[in-house]
């Protein structure tokens, strides 16, 4: 069959093309010129992504025709395959899947990784349980559509999943953040010890600590518990390193004299130890912590999609997981939802009691008092930037966190108010380069926040930048993972 269809709404008819779908079209520009042909891989009303001669190529659709065996919407599947940890894909996704099934009112049948839900046509949703490095792979060879990781991609592995692009158009490497999690150390219930140094943390992984009686606990040997393969492969970018068996994450009852590091949401067997820098202090686990990443393990739970349209379904149950029904869901399977919380003075006292204790270690008073003043009239968003490693890029959950803000903004959520984008540095070197350095990271946020939001729309919103060097430290500097911490960018909101 052959069909012809024309730009605009009759694209969406045209081009929408399921997964595997590999009829051969031409494209054409308005004076009917064909600019490629080949067999359709994937395509909506905006993109379209032909196998041509050139390799995998996604041109904008808007202004071309489109000859041959187009795909048609009637051909539409309502498959959605996802890969990702175990216990996120059985406690989070599983549970989203049901929810958003029984407020739709959808009936479904599963056998626990594939859920067939009642609608027209009909929704298969194939659930794999893997580690975020293989759920990635599959997210870049085709085989998934959501890869739920624990981690960013790497450079490598979003340019992998971008197609070669011809024209001006560039599909964006989509990724969501579902869910917050924290990897924590975990004793038995029974064990008197009730924290732990970063120092401490890291000679336990790599089995220098054997006896409890070397943290304050009894004469009893430590049973160092198997590290999943998914948390083994990611401990090393906290800084953290074991050569510790891995083994498969199953809840354990730990017993006495045992000891790990888990994911939170898997710890309610378990005592959690306070985790503390060198220098004494650090920020307590809490919801609030995690949001904003203070706690040095925060553990984000990223959605990674395919390159290419997916089902509407897809788009409604992702948009049921942000909604407040699924934080619902979300918090109730024991993980922290990605909201935004407006954090007011009066539960930051740890906060300012680093700041005046940080006063002799370098911040000058001068500092610590303008930043004091600010602080007494604002709250803080848990909304905060950070950057990667030895970068000026914002890293992958801050880019989640700007688009946020953005959309909260142009919504008019903080209309009549003033932001505040405030920058903070750690303690190495000169505080008066720190104090530079802390602005000009805010000013970068500020760049980036101004690029996303039309220039029309860009009176409406009152923004500033300061910086205020070391003032606030949020972790030790004795240790790498606190001085990563400590370089942010937060928001403040008067």
């Amino acid at each position: 069959m052959t069909k012809v269809c024309t730009a605009g709404l009759a694209v969406l008819f045209c081009i929408f093309a399921s997964i595997g779908y590999t009829q051969t079209v031409t494209l054409s520009d308005p004076s009917g010129t064909p600019v490629l042909d080949g067999p359709v891989l994937h395509g909506d009303d905006h993109v379209i992504e032909i196998d041509s001669k050139y390799g995998p190529v996604a041109v904008n659709t808007q202004a071309l025709t489109c000859q041959g065996d187009c795909p048609q919407k009637d051909m539409q599947k309502n498959d959605i395959r996802i890969a990702g940890e175990p216990w996120v894909i059985k406690n989070l996704i599983a549970l989203q899947i049901e929810a958003y099934s029984a407020r739709q009112g959808i009936s479904y049948t599963t056998d626990g990784t594939l859920y067939r839900l009642d609608t027209t046509p009909e929704t298969t949703i194939k659930l794999r349980a893997v580690t975020s490095d293989q759920a990635i792979q599959s997210l870049i060879k085709g085989d998934i559509d959501i890869a739920l990781t624990l981690r960013p991609t790497t450079k490598k592995e979003a340019a992998l999943l971008q197609p070669k692009i011809f024209g001006a158009v560039k599909p964006p490497l989509r990724s969501l953040i579902l869910a917050l999690d924290a990897l924590v150390p975990v004793v038995s219930l029974t064990n008197p010890v009730t924290h732990v140094s970063d120092v401490n943390l890291l000679e336990l992984l790599d089995s220098k600590i054997t006896n409890w009686k070397d943290l304050g606990g009894p004469d009893q040997n430590i049973d160092l518990l198997p590290i999943d393969p998914g948390l083994n492969a990611l401990l090393p970018a906290y800084g953290l390193v074991t050569g510790n068996n891995p083994a498969p994450l199953t809840p354990y009852d730990l017993s006495e004299g045992m000891f790990g590091v888990m994911p939170l949401s898997r710890s309610y067997q378990s005592q959690v130890l306070t985790l503390l820098g060198p220098c004494g202090y650090g920020p307590a686990l809490h919801r609030r912590s995690v949001k904003t990443e203070d706690y040095p393990l925060s553990l984000p739970i990223i959605a990674y999609l395919a390159p290419r349209p997916l089902p509407p379904i897809a788009k409604d149950v992702l948009e049921f997981i942000q909604s407040p029904s699924g934080h619902l869901v979300t918090q109730r399977a024991g993980f922290f939802d990605p909201s935004v919380e407006e954090i007011s003075l009066d539960v930051q006292g740890a906060r300012l009691a680093s700041a005046i204790q940080n006063i002799n270690k370098g911040a000058d008073l001068e500092t610590v008092q303008r930043m004091a003043a600010l602080m007494s009239r604002t709250s803080r968003l848990s909304t905060t930037f950070r950057f990667d490693t030895g970068a000026t890029e914002l890293d992958t959950v801050s880019r989640a966190h700007l688009q946020t803000l953005v959309s909260d903004l142009q919504s008019g959520r903080y209309m009549g108010r003033k932001l505040y984008l405030v920058g903070f540095s750690d303690g190495a070197g000169p505080a008066s380069i720190n104090l530079e350095l802390s602005k000009k990271r805010a000013d970068v946020v500020l760049k980036s926040l101004r690029a996303r939001i039309p220039e029309a729309g860009r009176d409406r919103h009152s923004l500033a930048t300061v910086g205020f060097g070391e003032a606030l430290p949020i972790d030790c500097d004795d240790q790498i993972i606190g001085r990563e911490v400590n370089r942010r960018v937060e928001v403040w909101i008067e």
